[in-house]
């Protein structure tokens, strides 16, 4: 297994961005004031199944206005990354225990989100404060459920990684993706010119990807899914009542197993041949 740096597996999860939005939009159309929250855990899986390693932890905040601040139920404003919705994520470094990344997403996720945001068009140009009370629906990271690949699914990926394939691919999750309570699933591997990705899933346990030029050696397959979609009335003082929106994503990350250097392979050719010799011996 080689080392994937946390910015490596950021880049990863941040291109999932895209079905992210496609799951938070599937509701109602936002009004005005309506606010959301998207919680996002990395998880290392290899062949042997899921490990304590996570890579990654984010917490994303939105608003239907131009927000202007945001708290979050720990009571930190800071949002370091702001595009799109406001996002802060777990520090870069070696990956987190399941006993850290629990902490750290429950002091910023369980519990009530708050924000002030202002309009300048419409019946009611002003600023306003909307909040909602997310704890309802928090899953600690160590307690969500994770899609695993197949052995055959692994074995595929290491081999299309250790040739530099190319086609049409298809892979196959442990679970239905629907019975494991997830709305919504994909798969992406990185290490090409761009991102592979498959269509979204819904249901069923196949995911398929077409490869049309071959991968990096140093690849990493993410396999994702939205775990809830929940949605409640906010508290607000905007004179129209609000939605608060809540999603979950659970991410399995695997790496690609070692390819052996030439000069690796040339020493096990050899070790083989003096085994042999020994064993004639």
């Amino acid at each position: 297994m080689k080392n994937l740096s946390r910015s490596d597996s950021r880049r990863a999860v941040s291109a999932s961005s895209v079905f992210v939005a496609a799951v938070a939009l599937s509701a109602a159309a936002p009004a005005v004031a309506d606010i959301g929250v998207t919680t996002s855990v990395t998880r290392e899986a290899t062949a042997a199944g899921l490990t304590g390693n996570y890579w990654d932890g984010d917490v994303s905040f939105g608003s239907g206005g131009t927000l202007l601040s945001a708290t979050r139920p720990n009571g930190a404003t800071n949002w370091p990354q702001q595009y799109g919705s406001w996002q802060v994520s777990t520090p870069q470094g070696p990956p987190l225990t399941g006993a850290q990344i629990d902490s750290w997403m429950d002091s910023n996720s369980r519990g009530t989100f708050s924000c002030t945001w202002s309009t300048s068009g419409g019946t009611y140009p002003g600023t306003y404060q909307t909040s909602g009370d997310f704890a309802p629906y928090y899953v600690a990271p160590t307690a969500r459920t994770y899609l695993q690949l197949t052995q055959s699914s692994i074995a595929q990926f290491n081999d299309i990684i250790a040739n530099g394939l190319t086609g049409t691919f298809t892979f196959n999750t442990t679970q239905n993706i629907s019975q494991a309570g997830f709305v919504g699933a994909n798969l992406r591997i990185l290490g090409g010119p761009s991102l592979v990705r498959s269509d979204d899933m819904s249901s069923g346990n196949t995911l398929t990807v077409t490869i049309e030029s071959a991968l990096s050696t140093y690849s990493s397959l993410l396999l994702f899914g939205g775990t809830s979609q929940a949605s409640f009335q906010a508290s607000t003082n905007y004179p129209f009542p609000e939605t608060a929106r809540y999603n979950s994503i659970s991410n399995t990350l695997y790496q690609a197993a070692p390819v052996p250097a030439p000069g690796a392979l040339a020493l096990l050719g050899l070790a083989g041949l003096s085994g042999g010799r020994r064993r004639r011996g």
